[in-house]
């Protein structure tokens, strides 16, 4: 009977032990999804709220001289200051001989209200310096929805729009070939604008010069391509782009977790690419699309010195 009681409680306590780690466990485990959330939520606000300038240097032989670009993209009317001013100042500091925009300035579902926001600023970049735009999908979107009247909103504040079109330019006394496009470069959808022999002949006409080539593409998979005889015949030598917002999350030394164009762990969500014989920047813009946050990923501002080689 002793022998029963004893082991009885031996047990008892052995149960109780148990009970106090499984306690223990869940104890850690909430801890530390409370920080996490708690961290999520700071850098969240951190990533959305300011933004970093993220610097890119490009070689080329068809640099003489050097050739300072600013890229801002999908704003999405984000304010960094009251009118932005704090994104003006960065862009004044940056001195660039040009500004390029490939796309999303504005979101879809804005009221007329909030389109000042980056008509606004489109109206203060170009004190400082030419800008280009290329039209991203919002944009796109806007205008099926509403008309192209936004088209010369953003022309009467002086910037220059490429939709499937270029221009010859000339900067630092150096010739420059800027074009843009909205749409994939290599196929074709049921809500295209244009036919892809129109977009194919614009890419072989942008392509026909000596001049450095720049491509506004606002998404960065409409310029990729399985097929190598795809860029046979391109003479691009960088192409911009954005739409991706960085992924939105980002794992540390991972990169993004997902994008719907990709799927998981893409490997267009920003940074220096090489697609083809062109290389690639993609931004991270500047905004984001209402509940849709950001997580160790700031918002930027791109600056890329185009330099001699050597």
């Amino acid at each position: 009977m002793n022998c029963f009681l004893k082991k009885a409680k031996g047990t008892a306590t052995r149960d109780h032990k148990s009970l106090d780690s499984k306690g223990r466990g869940k104890a850690v485990l909430f801890l530390f999804a409370a920080f996490f959330i708690a961290f999520a939520l700071l850098d969240a606000h951190r990533c959305g709220s300011d933004f970093i300038v993220k610097k890119y240097a490009i070689e080329t032989p068809k640099a003489s001289a050097p050739i300072r670009i600013a890229m801002l993209s999908d704003l999405h009317e984000s304010e960094f200051g009251v009118g932005n001013e704090r994104l003006i100042e960065a862009v004044n500091e940056a001195k660039p001989d040009i500004i390029l925009c490939p796309g999303d300035i504005i979101t879809r579902t804005v009221s007329d209200d909030e389109l000042h926001i980056g008509l606004d600023l489109m109206r203060a970049l170009v004190q400082y310096a030419p800008v280009y735009m290329s039209l991203g999908n919002h944009e796109r979107d806007y205008i099926r929805e509403h008309g192209s009247a936004i088209l010369d909103s953003y022309e009467s504040t002086g910037v220059h729009i490429l939709d499937c079109a270029y221009e010859n330019i000339h900067v630092s006394d150096q010739a420059l070939r800027i074009g843009g496009i909205s749409e994939n470069c290599f196929s074709s959808s049921d809500s295209d604008k244009t036919t892809l022999t129109e977009r194919k002949a614009f890419l072989s006409e942008l392509s026909g010069t000596d001049a450095l080539t720049i491509l506004l593409c606002h998404r960065p998979t409409d310029f990729v391509s399985q097929n190598a005889e795809d860029y046979s015949d391109l003479n691009i030598d960088l192409v911009l782009s954005g739409h991706t917002h960085g992924g939105l999350w980002q794992i540390p030394f991972i990169g993004a977790v997902f994008l719907p164009q990709e799927g998981f762990f893409p490997s267009y969500a920003k940074g220096l690419k090489s697609v083809g014989g062109s290389r690639m920047i993609i931004g991270a813009g500047l905004g984001s699309e209402r509940l849709l946050f950001r997580i160790n990923n700031p918002c930027e501002l791109v600056l890329i010195d185009i330099v001699p080689c050597g």
